[in-house]
């Protein structure tokens, strides 16, 4: 009774080109969410991968200014919001964000700030909760949350935008496992600490590998 999208809704899909926008196969997803009744996932506005670099670049293949940066992420967020309004009924506002050691990974939108990603992540819930629906939900996505330092970064990750009066309604752990990893007590640690701070908790992405991974 939930869906969610593979790429259809990902920067590069929406977003191709300065001058291109694609909602053709976006809008059958929601559409069929919506004529069967099931709670339909939007994901993601702020991602590093599969997002042109014309978000972050200008035509000079130079990073954009400060001010011109927070301005593609605000258009962005709003033509999203604005377009899919009653047609999602949540969205990952932000997908994978935080590093292994619990600061923030220099890759995309944060790259581009000069490695402030608390900012891009604020900037990002602001728009979102500015443009969304306020009955659209707004999660932050990510994937091995089980390890304690990941952890810790995601739970300051809430605190940060608790702190700030933004809304997050939820966190999406996203289920990378094997059969032998991570400890059940990892996950329920993860589970425990991010539902004690007042936000719903997912698991997504579920895989399970039946092979053996030596660095785990």
């Amino acid at each position: 009774n939930a869906i969610s999208p593979g790429n259809t809704l990902k920067p590069e899909s929406l977003h191709p080109k300065p001058d291109v926008w694609n909602f053709e196969a976006a809008d059958q997803y929601t559409e069929f969410g919506r004529s069967h009744g099931m709670f339909v996932l939007g994901h993601t506005l702020c991602w590093h991968n599969q997002t042109p670099e014309l978000f972050w670049m200008n035509e000079n293949g130079e990073y954009k200014s400060h001010d011109e940066l927070v301005e593609t992420l605000r258009s962005y967020i709003e033509k999203e919001c604005t377009h899919f309004a009653g047609k999602v009924d949540a969205w990952d506002v932000v997908n994978e964000i935080v590093a292994e050691d619990g600061g923030y990974r220099d890759l995309g939108w944060v790259k581009a700030f000069g490695g402030d990603g608390a900012e891009v992540v604020k900037l990002a819930f602001k728009f979102a909760n500015q443009y969304c629906p306020k009955d659209t939900e707004l999660y932050y996505n990510e994937f091995n949350v089980w390890r304690p330092s990941k952890l810790a970064g995601v739970v300051n990750l809430v605190k940060m935008l608790k702190a700030e009066g933004l809304r997050i309604d939820g966190v999406g752990i996203q289920a990378h496992w094997g059969l032998n990893y991570p400890k059940n007590q990892y996950v329920e640690d993860a589970i425990d600490q991010l539902s004690a701070l007042g936000v719903k908790v997912m698991i997504t992405e579920i895989d399970i590998d039946v092979l053996p991974v030596s660095k785990e």
